[in-house]
């Protein structure tokens, strides 16, 4: 439906994609400010005198582009579209075909919005002090909040990021770090973390903060650590423990290995109670990138990205990739942090955080560095997390058999306090109505940087219930499995966002069931996803598995219980149809395939079909297109010494009322 006040929505233009993101972010966690810088490798296949990216809330002060012949063109003009959430970027001259590269200079707030670059207030363990922590959150669109970028998910591209913080306080990504520099007379460090993989900018993460963490390792060498509020660690030994089970499963299921080398699980309270402190988090998913840098931020315009925080020493900067060095700044109390390259991603799966955390740490048999960060003081409730963490990565790999991309999978908690923002009055809204974290949603699953709400990850081992350790262990197995669909292998376009969420949602119950047998996770299953499901599809208000967005306000919409429930259910049913050899065996294919690229819903189809000779594509095109499901019937009749069984299906509706329109027909194998 349109709306005559509202612009019309344009995907961003294809003249000018990226390639690789080199970012520097600086947050200031007492003004709640950050500046950035970009160096994005573009290529220029259209001759044009303007770039368009995805931004939104910064203010982009400077843009230069520089042709491979080191010409370097001034901007004559930026132009910034709250509506359009994009900035056109003018040049005086035609810019050649070829590559180039194009640096940014930029400023924003660390937001209270729980989206973009978003401040995160805690409570420390002690209960005395209120702590800030900088997180990000980019899905499904807002890398654009924190960096232009282009946030589409399948403008992939590499990713080096790097975080200038304070000393004192940790700094994530989605990779490992690979050098801390203090900066000369600063209190300033700056953390570089290496290149991620090929990646959607709604999969970039990083934080900064006071974290505890606890680690380990699946068997496949993978480092999963669960990060949590200082003095709480413990209560992320869980989740370590589901995420080292997860990835460990979906490694095996998938018969794909976890592409990175470790993996990561923010206001909080620090372990004595008595002081608050806040981390600078953030959250780029859908197109929220473009409010922390300006970006081609579409899932499709993929790039590299270097990633860069000035920070004070004694602060943690984390991103998507570890840190590569720490530079002081002369006569300055801050340091830089310099990320590794990231792998080509979309914007939305940018991260970085800087704040003060504890952290527990661990390794995978493959060797893959897992850490769990958490409020200082707690990081004995992030073992649980960095146990399930390592398991799961080894699992994934094993599934899979394709590698984790990365050095290091870090998991981060995001921190609490009522979350305001509202949200859709709809039975299928998936978020609760009443969160008390001020994280949107459970985690989100920026490459090698997955962000946890702390209740979905933190685990008191004295004070927490079977139920809850299950859940969080879904949760983290969830995200873990988002490592490879939606980071490795990104949708086109959020149109197939149930390709990543549908999918992360059945896998993770696989992924469970396997780690812990225990948990008969698979009766949770039916009364959790299936049955309600089941209960909102019915309803004349439901929507296909597949539906077109547009504009970013639209996309929202569809993180929708649809897409994760009779996503999930449609797969388990497809799933039992070919079996598991053959499941297993189109799913590699898939990732094999598709791996660093974007995908539609077809091209799952196809290899599945591939694998399994039957034909995938028809019969599941009439689950996934069309709402609603059918209500079986079954008459016999005797005709001799025959029985004879016929089969009649209509359209279920739970009010009893026929729909105006034709009733569909589904496919069922029988």
């Amino acid at each position: 439906m349109s709306n005559g006040s509202k612009a019309e929505f344009r995907r961003l233009p294809s003249a000018v994609t990226p390639r690789h993101y080199v970012i520097t972010i600086r947050p200031q966690l007492k003004s709640f400010t950050f500046a950035g810088s970009e160096e994005i490798s573009v290529g220029v296949s259209e001759q044009t005198k303007q770039i368009v990216l995805n931004s939104l809330d910064i203010d982009i002060t400077s843009a230069t582009f520089t042709t491979s012949d080191a010409k370097t063109l001034t901007s004559v003009r930026i132009e910034s579209s709250a509506e359009t959430e994009t900035t056109c970027i003018d040049f005086a001259e035609t810019l050649p075909l070829g590559s180039g590269e194009l640096k940014l200079e930029f400023t924003g707030f660390i937001n209270d919005k729980l989206k973009g670059f978003y401040r995160s207030k805690y409570t420390a363990a002690d209960g005395q002090q209120d702590r800030y922590a900088a997180v990000t959150q980019f899905a499904p669109t807002d890398a654009r909040r924190a960096f232009p970028c282009w946030d589409e998910p399948a403008l992939k591209a590499t990713f080096d990021i790097r975080l200038v913080v304070p000393k004192h306080l940790k700094a994530l990504s989605n990779m490992d770090s690979s050098a801390v520099i203090p900066l000369a007379d600063s209190d300033l460090k700056e953390v570089q973390f290496p290149t991620t993989p090929l990646m959607s900018t709604y999969l970039i993460a990083y934080a900064v903060g006071e974290f505890d963490l606890v680690e380990g390792k699946t068997v496949n060498g993978h480092t999963v650590r669960v990060y949590t509020p200082v003095g709480k660690k413990d209560q992320g030994v869980f989740a370590l423990d589901v995420a080292i089970k997860s990835l460990t499963y979906y490694e095996d299921y998938f018969d794909i290995p976890y592409p990175l080398f470790k993996l990561d699980i923010s206001k909080y309270t620090a372990a004595d109670g008595q002081q608050d402190r806040y981390s600078a988090v953030t959250h780029f998913e859908a197109t929220e990138a473009r409010r922390a840098f300006p970006c081609w931020d579409e899932p499709a315009l993929k790039a590299t990205f270097d990633i860069r925080l000035v920070v004070p020493p004694g602060v943690k900067a984390l991103s998507n990739m570890d840190a590569l060095r720490v530079k002081d700044f002369v006569d300055s109390d801050l340091i830089e942090i310099e990320f590794m390259t990231t792998p080509l991603m979309s914007t939305y799966l940018i991260a970085y955080a800087v704040g003060e955390f504890d952290f527990v740490e661990g390794k995978t048999v493959n060797g893959h560095t897992v850490r769990v960060y958490t409020p200082v003081g707690k990081k004995d409730q992030g073992v649980f997390a960095l146990d399930v963490a390592i398991k799961s990565l080894t699992y994934y790999e094993d599934y899979f058999d394709i590698p984790y991309p990365l050095s290091k999978l870090d998991m981060l908690f995001a921190c609490i306090h009522r979350w305001e923002r509202k949200i859709r009055e709809s039975s299928l809204w998936m978020w609760p109505s009443n969160p008390v974290s001020d994280f949107p949603i459970g985690a989100m699953e920026n490459w090698g940087l997955i962000t946890y709400r702390e209740t979905c990850i933190l685990v008191d081992p004295q004070n927490t219930s079977t139920f809850s350790k299950q859940r969080t262990a879904i949760i983290i197995a969830h995200e873990i499995a988002h490592q490879w669909f939606g980071n490795l292998v990104t949708m086109d376009w959020w149109t197939d966002l149930w390709l990543k969420e549908g999918f992360a949602t059945f896998i993770s119950y696989l992924c469970v069931n396997h780690l812990f047998s225990e948990y008969h996770i698979w009766t949770q299953f039916v009364s959790d996803e299936y049955l309600t499901a089941l209960n909102l599809d019915a309803l004349h208000n439901s929507h296909p598995i597949e539906v077109p967005v547009g504009h970013p306000s639209e996309i929202i919409e569809i993180f929708d219980r649809i897409s994760y429930d009779k996503g999930s259910a449609v797969l388990r049913m497809l799933h039992r149809y070919i079996g598991d050899e053959y499941f297993r065996k189109g799913l590699h294919l898939y990732l094999d395939q598709h791996k660093y690229g974007n995908t539609v819903t077809d091209d799952l189809w196809t290899s599945l079909q591939k694998a399994s000779d039957r034909p995938v594509r028809e019969v599941m095109n009439t689950w996934t297109k069309q709402k609603g499901y059918p209500v079986i019937t079954v008459k016999s009749r005797r005709d001799g010494n025959s029985l004879i069984l016929s089969l009649s299906q209509e359209k279920f509706n739970a009010d009893g009322k026929a729909d105006s329109e034709v009733s569909p027909l589904w496919m069922i194998p029988i």
